[in-house]
């Protein structure tokens, strides 16, 4: 069997995700800082929940629903390593 090539949330799980690092969303559904101000992943995009493939470690680095945010952090982890 092959292993699943996607993890998915409830939004229901991804807003209390979001409220344990003080984040929320807007009307539009991007998720805005205790500011109110709009959060960007780690490609500087504004992000929406709907597109939230995670949340890295450490300095909140959001990470976009895509193979490009994803590539992008592993690769930032692994510097960080050397």
């Amino acid at each position: 069997m092959d292993a699943p090539s996607k993890l998915t949330f409830r939004k229901k799980a991804l807003e209390k995700m979001l409220d344990n690092f003080g984040k929320s969303t807007d009307d539009e559904g991007y998720i805005i800082d205790e500011d109110g101000e709009r959060v960007e992943s780690n490609l500087g995009n504004e992000i929406k929940i709907d597109d939230l493939g995670g949340i890295g470690n450490a300095s909140e680095v959001y990470i976009e629903d895509d193979f490009n945010s994803a590539a992008k952090f592993v690769e930032h982890k692994r510097e960080g390593e050397n």
